[in-house]
Formats: structure tokens, C-alpha cells, sequence
């Protein structure tokens, strides 16, 4: 069997120089990177290929027979730093010795080697077994959309409601743009008897979303007055042209969202993106927003989360009308989003 097991080494004098300088670059990639587009990973991949060379100088000194101390519980905190120096000591807890090092002025590096020899710690408890396999649920239609929906609504349910619903999950891959608003909409309103929760975001590659607030809004099916504004947008552009001479325009450039990244990274972005431009529309009039929508669910699960906290702070000012494209140019009207 093998460990992971982390060493702190204490850098040959001979290297201090050029590792202080990788580390100086390194550090200078992440600068620049907070400036960077999101989903532009040119100064990560800088920066990753930079700690690597640190990792195998680190590396080669420690099979030399430099000075190491083995820490096999070391602090994850303190940052993307694998190199410290005496005025990090306060960084994170450090062994004793490599303390004594950095008070004299040494310079050490932080180096996990994932495969040494080692048992690793016992999981689970003596005897118990494995677990039970996940109920099998099974769909009460034969339609996919359908079940697809129910399926969806399930999951939603079991999230809420739930023995632990703060730890429950939304994963929206792969469900259609109406199923998604239409089951965000019925949750979203408050329910007597329950709490308000944030659900976590998750999807199909891993990556998570902000988390989606739901039972927080005292929904209302009334029709929104005459006198409010009202303002229709495709959520994404350059998705149907056709549909321009109707619209006032795009809610997001499909040329910015639509880039290769994590999905949950595009779906931050949608969300803050829609929030910004909601609040640009408060100062005017309570608005209504007819939003021509089709399926890119980060978007989707960005723009109605704005919704839902927008309204938490601003309820009776803004109501959204969504429609969801059916084919050959057709939208059909969904369930109206409004507050009291």
C-alpha cells in the first residue's frame, strides 16, 4: 500500500536563488490572473508549470540528502505557497525544526509526494459491511420529457425535504430549460411549515454554482399592472435572429458565456451578470421582463437565481414572463416569476 505524505525541505544554497525566483513568478501569475477573463487559464497554466519545477528541484535535493522533516498532517491553509520563508511563520502551525530553519534565514519548500510506502487509515467501521444499494426509482410515464421532469421534481423534493436539506443538491445537467424554470418556480416560493434553504449547485463536470435560495418569496399569479414597464429579451444572443425585430435585446452575449470553462463558473457569471443589470432597471419602474429562453442551464439557473434575490430585497418591483422554445421558431409561455 502506499501514503501521501507531505516533506518540508530545507532548499541547498546553491538553489535558493533560482527557487525564490520561480516562486517570484509563480506569484506574479496569480496577480495577473485575477485580471484575466473567466475561464482564461493562461497564467494558471503558467503558474502550474512553475510550481512543477519547483516540485522536482524539491524533489532532487531531498533524494540528495538534504535536510527534510517528514509532516504527514500538514495544513492545507496558507495558500497556493509551496515555498516559505522566515516571514511566513505565522502562515500556518509548522514542525518545530523547520521553524528553527526559517528563524535562520533558510529557505524551505513544502513538497506532497503521493506515493510512498505506508498503510493508509482504516475507513469506514469494523464489520458493518458495505452500504445499501440506492433505492431504485422508477418513472410513473412513459414520455422522456415527462420523466424526465419527474424525475427532476424528485430530486428536488428529496433535497428539500430532506433530514439535512442545507446539504442537499440541485444538478441540473441535461434537464430542459422548462423543466428547470418551472420546478425553480414552485420551489422558490415560501411553503408554511418549512424553512427557507440554499441548495448547492452542481454539475455534470463537478464544478459548483453559488448557492440557489428557495422557499424565500411570497409568489403571486396576479397579471402585473398596465402602467409596468414592459421589456422582452432572448437570454442569450445570436440564438434566434428572427426574433429581433420583436426583442429589445439580448440578456447576455453568447459571445462572453458561451466559452470554454466549468460549467459552475459560467453559471456565477450569468448570475452576476443578471444581477447588476437587474438593479440597473430599479431606479427606472417596476418592470415586467419577457425572457425568450433556450437551454444553456448554467444560464438559465444563473438568470433565476438573480431573480430570487433580487426579489428577497426588492419584492413588487419586477415580474418575469418566461417562454421556452418549442422548435421551428415557436415559444410557448411558462409560469409567471412575481412577488406580493
Amino acid at each position: 500500500m502506499t501514503v501521501e505524505r507531505t516533506w518540508f525541505v530545507r532548499v541547498p544554497r546553491e538553489i535558493e536563488v533560482h527557487i525564490k525566483d520561480l516562486d517570484a513568478r509563480a506569484r506574479a501569475c496569480v496577480a495577473r490572473a485575477a485580471k484575466l477573463d473567466p475561464g482564461d487559464r493562461t497564467e494558471a497554466l503558467r503558474f502550474e508549470a512553475l510550481h512543477a519545477v519547483i516540485d522536482q528541484l524539491s524533489a532532487a535535493a531531498l533524494a540528495s540528502g538534504a535536510l527534510a522533516v517528514s509532516h504527514a498532517e500538514a495544513s492545507d491553509s496558507g495558500a497556493e505557497a509551496i515555498l516559505f520563508s522566515n516571514s511566513q511563520l505565522e502562515a500556518e502551525p509548522l514542525p518545530e525544526k523547520v521553524v528553527g530553519w526559517l528563524r535562520e534565514g533558510a529557505v524551505v519548500t513544502r513538497l506532497r509526494i503521493p506515493h510512498e510506502g505506508g498503510s493508509p487509515p482504516e475507513q469506514g467501521e469494523s464489520g458493518r459491511g458495505p452500504s445499501a444499494p440506492a433505492e431504485r426509482w422508477q418513472a410513473g410515464v412513459d414520455d422522456v420529457r415527462e420523466a424526465t421532469r419527474e424525475r427532476f421534481d424528485a430530486l428536488l423534493a428529496s433535497a428539500l425535504n430532506g433530514s439535512s436539506p442545507q446539504n442537499g443538491v440541485i444538478r441540473p445537467s441535461d434537464v430542459s430549460n422548462i423543466v428547470l424554470t418551472e420546478s425553480l418556480r414552485r420551489a422558490a416560493a415560501v411553503q408554511p411549515g418549512h424553512p427557507p434553504v440554499e441548495l448547492s449547485v452542481v454539475y455534470r463536470d463537478g464544478s459548483e454554482g453559488p448557492k440557489f435560495p428557495l422557499r424565500t418569496l411570497q409568489m403571486s399569479d396576479v397579471t402585473p399592472p398596465p402602467d409596468w414597464r414592459v421589456i422582452r429579451f432572448t437570454l442569450m444572443s445570436i440564438r434566434h435572429v428572427d426574433m429581433d425585430t420583436v426583442v429589445d435585446g439580448a440578456w447576455f452575449r453568447n459571445s462572453k458565456l458561451s466559452r470554454p470553462r466549468p460549467a459552475g463558473l459560467t453559471d456565477q457569471l450569468a448570475f452576476e451578470t443578471s444581477l447588476k443589470q437587474l438593479w440597473k432597471l430599479r431606479p427606472a419602474a417596476p418592470a415586467v421582463i419577457h425572457l425568450y429562453q433556450t437551454g444553456l442551464e448554467p444560464a438559465v439557473i444563473g438568470f433565476y437565481r438573480a431573480v430570487v434575490v433580487y426579489l428577497m430585497t426588492q419584492p413588487g418591483t419586477l415580474a418575469v414572463v418566461p417562454h421556452y422554445y418549442q422548435g421551428n421558431g415557436q415559444f410557448v409561455q411558462g409560469t409567471l416569476w412575481r412577488t406580493l
